[in-house]
């Protein structure tokens, strides 16, 4: 549409033609931050920049040009989107809740997405978030609150006790604490006992510590500054360690899938 405009433009009417550039390179900008294609979009909003008071037809088939370019980026990138969602699907085939399945395939799509672009940051939050969605449908399912009342000795040891104290799944009045509320080292030390697995915590707590900074910022600690700096400087060797610890787990959540 805005292409049959230009095309309608007079040279003598510079003020009309001035509008339809800078409606176009906010188009543009709206498509960049869509589609995350930051070096296209730059390059396209210069040129037109230096074409604002080139002769008409120069410039059309200058727009011409850069609105067909977008157009095969924006086929590249569906592309790559479709690939990633069918990838989400394949994994996550066999869970059996429809809702869960649809949060944890979006979730995965946005960390492949950060996986193609090293982004461990992104990379990481998605995949905790993924993990937490996990365990939040495991701890629903299985009545993990009676669960706990009707055996606490087996939910508590020297690091942890899901019975009572600021880390368990009650408030100080003993009423069951809301999903929000419980820790997820809480949450993933349930399932453990439940499901009867165990998983390596180093990994756990460094994720959990980085999808803390990225989604709450504050300040940081030396400790987790350690952890960030470590993450960013071996990006493959941690995108790797996460996703495997990650893979453990949520394999052994039996609620989640079939029974066999």
């Amino acid at each position: 549409m805005l292409l049959i405009y230009l095309s309608d433009l007079k040279s003598d009417n510079m003020n009309e033609n001035q509008k339809y550039i800078e409606l176009f390179t906010a188009l543009i900008q709206h498509i960049d931050v869509k589609n995350r294609n930051n070096d296209f979009s730059s390059e396209l909003i210069a040129q037109l920049q230096k074409s604002t008071n080139s002769n008409i037809p120069e410039l059309n088939n200058q727009l011409v040009s850069f609105y067909n370019d977008i157009k095969r980026t924006r086929y590249f990138l569906k592309h790559i989107d479709k690939n990633d969602w069918l990838e989400g699907f394949k994994y996550f085939e066999n869970i059996i809740i429809p809702e869960l399945k649809m949060e944890l395939i979006k979730d995965f799509k946005e960390m492949k997405i950060a996986d193609r672009t090293n982004d461990i940051i992104e990379y990481t939050r998605r995949l905790v978030m993924q993990l937490e969605n996990c365990l939040n449908t495991v701890i629903e399912i299985e009545n993990a609150h009676e669960k706990i009342v009707a055996n606490p000795t087996q939910y508590q040891d020297n690091h942890n006790n899901l019975r009572q104290g600021r880390y368990s799944f009650f408030n100080d009045d003993d009423t069951p604490k809301e999903l929000k509320e419980i820790s997820l080292p809480s949450k993933l030390y349930f399932a453990k006992q439940y499901y009867g697995f165990s998983y390596y915590w180093k990994p756990i707590d460094e994720m959990i510590k980085i999808r803390n900074k990225a989604s709450h910022r504050g300040e940081i600690s030396s400790q987790e500054q350690i952890i960030m700096d470590n993450a960013k400087n071996n990006v493959s060797q941690k995108k790797a360690e996460y996703f495997g610890e990650f893979d453990k787990i949520v394999k052994q959540l039996k609620g989640l899938y079939n029974a066999e």
